[in-house]
């Protein structure tokens, strides 16, 4: 899965089109607002594992539908986010600057969508694109982690607010800052992270925290499908587009 990939391709496509300083967004002292918690009886994770061998133990999830609020922080900029969950597809909604910023990504397509509402232009990523860019690295992705992990892995079962989760860490190494700790909170159950950072010298530059989370019936298919008449064009060309000024960096 890329869900992971899309919340972080998320974060840079709303900040990328945020005036500096964004909004106050109060974030929330817990996910204790939860619709739906972990049953630890019904728990599938072998808890006498760490590391290695406990990643390698674990189950795809089937989740279904469900939607989440997350609060993000990077770049200088708070945001929340509302997401929509339906099998690979994938969406986002925030309030930026008194606009509704969405992101759709529609698994069948392999593409990703950014565009704001009221607006006739958008932007689209596809997931060739992202290869091509390098945003796949394995050690961002939490399926790449899931599916390979390395023997320095760190990985522990842990209880986030009332959910069951695989506490992760990681490092990497990025050419700007150096070495980077990413921390991932992952539950099995939904088969997203729950809370998400990445730490350099000692400081948390990127962040996102799932504060709600909820099942729901079926979702309209049509929202995972770009609107019709939104002209999207391909990351990277903004020149080709009538972008507000506002808006651009």
């Amino acid at each position: 899965m890329k869900k992971l990939l899309i919340l972080l391709v998320s974060l840079v496509l709303v900040f990328g089109f945020s005036a500096c300083g964004g909004s106050d967004s109060q974030t929330a002292d817990s996910v204790g607002q939860n619709d739906s918690a972990t049953n630890e009886d019904e728990s599938t994770v072998d808890k006498s594992l760490t590391g290695k061998a406990l990643l390698e133990s674990l189950q795809a999830p089937e989740p279904g539908d469900f939607m989440t609020v997350t609060e993000t922080s990077g770049m200088g900029i708070k945001n929340t986010l509302t997401m929509y969950y339906s099998g690979e597809n994938f969406r986002t909604e925030s309030e930026v600057e008194g606009m509704k910023q969405i992101v759709i990504y529609n698994a069948e397509e392999g593409k990703t969508y950014q565009y704001t509402e009221g607006q006739l232009q958008g932007v689209v990523l596809s997931d060739d694109m992202s290869d091509d860019m390098g945003m796949e690295e394995e050690d961002l992705d939490v399926e790449g982690i899931l599916d390979n992990p390395t023997d320095d892995v760190i990985a522990k079962v842990e209880t986030l607010d009332g959910h069951e989760v695989i506490h992760i860490e990681t490092t990497e190494e990025d050419e700007d800052m150096g070495m980077a700790k990413v921390s991932i909170w992952y539950s099995e159950e939904y088969g997203i992270p729950l809370k998400y950072e990445v730490t350099s010298n000692g400081q948390v530059i990127m962040s996102s925290y799932v504060t709600k989370i909820e099942a729901l019936s079926a979702l309209d298919g049509d929202l995972f499908t770009p609107p019709a008449d939104v002209q999207f064009m391909e990351f990277g060309n903004f020149g080709d587009m009538n972008i507000p000024a506002e808006y651009q960096q």
